[in-house]
């Protein structure tokens, strides 16, 4: 049975596997194929590396967060890292990007940020921030752990439309 999201995927591949993360996709290279996600949770097409250009792959490491023989490892004691605590302002659903939640914690992936709102972010009106190439193992494991709404497949339909199947000039 073909894996339906990213957990499963990287549970299939394991230890020969790069994930690449954006703030409004997920691609996992299996070593001969690229499977691309909207987010953790919805699946969106997979591509056979040897149908594609090998500025893809140097864009996708250029623009995205990269994480190499990823393993799914539960740890409930983890702790946001490496954040910068931002003034708090509204934060909607994106057009493009995720909105991930669980129990009132909320994560926000847009313009190449990954914002944390958490249930007391209004004690000192601050979220955490970080740059979303800085996503880690830890940020995984949590939003794979989210539950997750995202509009980005209402404006990018094919994955030939992301910045990273533009050749450069």
């Amino acid at each position: 049975m073909q894996p339906i999201n990213l957990q499963q995927f990287i549970e299939k591949y394991t230890n020969s596997n790069t994930l690449y993360i954006s703030d409004h996709f997920f691609c996992l290279d299996d070593t001969t194929q690229l499977h691309f996600f909207y987010n953790p949770k919805r699946y969106w097409t997979t591509i056979d590396k040897k149908d594609i250009e090998q500025y893809v792959i140097e864009n996708l490491a250029k623009e995205c967060a990269v994480l190499k023989n990823v393993r799914i490892v539960e740890d409930s004691a983890r702790k946001p890292q490496n954040y910068t605590k931002i003034k708090a302002f509204n934060l909607e659903t994106p057009t493009i990007g995720n909105h991930y939640s669980k129990m009132g914690n909320q994560i926000f992936t847009l313009n190449s940020k990954i914002i944390i709102r958490d249930n007391y972010y209004h004690i000192d009106h601050t979220f955490l921030s970080k740059d979303i190439k800085c996503f880690d193992e830890a940020d995984l494991m949590t939003v794979l752990d989210y539950s997750v709404i995202s509009k980005t497949f209402i404006k990018i339909k094919s994955v030939f439309e992301l910045s990273c199947f533009k050749k450069p000039s």
